[in-house]
C-alpha cells in the first residue's frame, strides 16, 4: 500500500481514465448532470454553469483522498479524454474506510465503462489509503447501480428505510473489504481484479473492430463470409435439428458481419434481427444486398442491463454462431435469451471446440477473462443452458460442416427450448 497520493492521477484503465475535473469538461458535465434520467437517484442537484465552474475549481485544488471530504474525479474516455461521468470518494477522518458514489452519462452507459471506472477507483483507494473497506449506498430502485455494485464483488450489509427528495425509499449499503494480500506471487488475483478483467473484456471485443478491421473480418473466408457450398452445409445440419418455417422471428446474437444471417436468409419468410455490439461490423452487414431486410440492433446480451434491448417474448428462435466462447458472462446471456424467447421458443447455438492455441495475437489476453474461451467439451454449454431454465434437445457435432476443408476447428450445435 502506497500512502503518498502525488502522481496517482491520471489513472488509466483499458478504456477509461480517472483524472481531475477541468474547465473544458463543462459542456459534457452539464449535459449529463441536467439529464433527469441520470440524476433520478443521485444525491446531487443540477447547477448553473458558474456554480459548476466553481465546483471544478474546488475539486482541482482539493487534496486527492483528503480525509473527511468528498473528492470528485472525472471519468473520461481513454481514446479522446472526453468526459463521460464522475465519481466521488470520501475517506473517513480516521482513514479506516471510504465511501464512493458515481455518475455516468446516458450515452456511455451499458458498455462496462462504469464498472471499469468503479473498479479502478476502488483499487486507487486501497493502494493510497489505509481503508479497510469501501462503502457504497444506493436507492434500491436504482437497479443499474445495484447490479454494477454487486458485479464488482461488493456485498450488501444493510437495508434501511429512508427519505429521498420527499419520497420514502429503501437504501442498500454495500461493502467491499480490502483484498487480502496473496502470500505467494502465483496465487490468484483478488476478486475485484477478476471482476475488472471480465468487465474490460466485454468492451474490448467491439472496440477492436474499427471500419478497417470489420471489412477485413468480413472478407475472411470461413470467418466473415461463407461460400454457397459452406452455406449449404450449415443449412443441411440445421434442418436436421430445428424447424424454421416462414414467419419465424429469429434473433442472431453477435451477428458480426452477417454470416449466420446470410445462411438463414436463404430460408423463405424468416423475420431476421441482428444484434451486434460493434457498429463497424453492423455497417458491413448492412452493406450486403442479400441482408437488406434484416433488422439491425447495436448492443449485446451478457450484462443484466441488456435485457431492456427487446421486450419479453419477442422471438421464436435465438441463434448464435461462434459467440458463446466470447461471452464474458454466459449465464447473464442465457437469462436474457430466455426472457426474449416466446414460450416454447428455441435457442440454437453453433460453436467450436476451441483450445488455448485458437486465440492468437491480441486475442490471447481474453483467454482467462472469458469463461468459455477454451472449452474443449460439448458438455458445458448445455449444462449452463439447463441451469438457466432451458430444456436441452440436441447436443451434436455438425456432420456436414465438419466435413468441409475450411472447417479447422470442429463445430457443434446445441438446441434448447424455453
Amino acid at each position: 500500500m502506497t500512502t503518498a497520493v502525488e502522481g496517482a492521477l491520471p489513472r488509466a484503465g483499458p478504456r477509461i481514465v480517472l483524472r481531475r475535473l477541468r474547465a473544458d469538461d463543462l459542456t459534457a458535465f452539464q449535459a449529463y448532470r441536467h439529464d433527469p434520467a441520470v440524476g433520478r437517484y443521485q444525491g446531487w442537484s443540477a447547477q448553473s454553469d458558474d456554480a459548476a465552474n466553481a465546483f471544478f475549481e474546488e475539486m482541482y485544488r482539493i487534496k486527492l483522498l483528503q480525509r473527511g471530504a468528498w473528492t470528485q474525479l472525472a471519468i473520461a474516455r481513454r481514446e479522446d479524454d472526453g468526459l463521460i461521468g464522475d465519481i466521488g470518494i470520501r475517506v473517513a477522518e480516521d482513514d479506516s474506510e471510504a465511501e464512493i458514489g458515481f455518475t455516468l452519462g446516458r450515452t456511455a452507459q451499458r458498455q462496462g465503462l462504469a464498472t471499469e471506472a468503479v473498479t479502478e477507483t476502488c483499487a486507487l483507494i486501497f493502494e493510497r489509503t489505509q481503508a479497510r473497506r469501501i462503502l457504497a449506498i444506493t436507492d434500491a430502485r436504482n437497479v443499474s447501480a445495484v447490479r454494477l455494485i454487486e458485479r464488482i464483488g461488493m456485498r450488501r450489509i444493510a437495508t434501511a428505510d429512508a427519505m429521498f427528495r420527499g419520497e420514502p425509499c429503501i437504501e442498500y449499503t454495500y461493502e467491499l473489504p480490502r483484498p487480502i494480500a496473496a502470500p505467494r506471487p502465483h496465487v490468484a488475483a483478488p476478486l475485484a481484479d477478476w471482476q475488472a478483467r471480465r468487465a474490460a473484456a466485454r468492451g474490448r471485443h467491439a472496440a477492436r473492430y474499427d471500419a478497417t478491421e470489420a471489412r477485413t473480418y468480413g472478407s475472411t473466408p470461413g470467418l466473415g463470409w461463407l461460400t454457397a457450398a459452406e452455406q449449404d452445409a450449415y443449412l443441411d445440419d440445421l434442418r436436421s435439428h430445428i424447424a424454421l418455417p416462414p414467419g419465424t422471428a429469429v434473433l442472431d446474437v453477435g451477428a458480426g458481419t452477417g454470416v449466420l444471417c446470410g445462411v438463414l436468409a436463404r430460408l423463405p419468410g424468416l423475420e431476421l434481427t441482428a444484434l451486434e455490439p460493434s457498429s463497424a461490423m453492423l455497417d458491413v452487414l448492412r452493406s450486403r444486398p442479400e441482408l437488406s431486410q434484416v433488422t439491425t440492433v447495436q448492443g449485446f446480451c451478457d450484462a443484466p442491463d441488456d435485457e431492456a434491448l427487446f421486450p419479453a417474448a419477442r422471438f421464436d428462435v435465438i441463434a448464435s454462431r461462434q459467440v458463446v466462447n466470447g461471452l464474458y458472462d454466459p449465464l447473464a446471456a442465457f437469462r436474457c435469451w430466455r426472457r426474449w424467447l416466446r414460450p416454447g421458443g428455441a435457442v440454437l447455438v453453433i460453436d467450436g471446440l476451441y483450445g488455448r492455441d485458437g486465440w492468437r495475437g491480441a486475442w490471447e489476453e481474453e483467454i482467462d477473462a472469458l469463461p468459455l474461451s477454451a472449452c474443449q467439451t460439448m458438455a458445458t454449454v448445455p449444462y449452463l443452458l439447463e441451469a438457466s431454465g432451458f430444456h436441452v434437445r440436441v447436443v451434436q457435432r455438425m456432420a456436414t460442416v465438419n466435413e468441409l476443408a475450411t472447417t479447422r476447428t470442429p463445430r457443434y450445435v446445441v438446441v434448447a427450448t424455453a
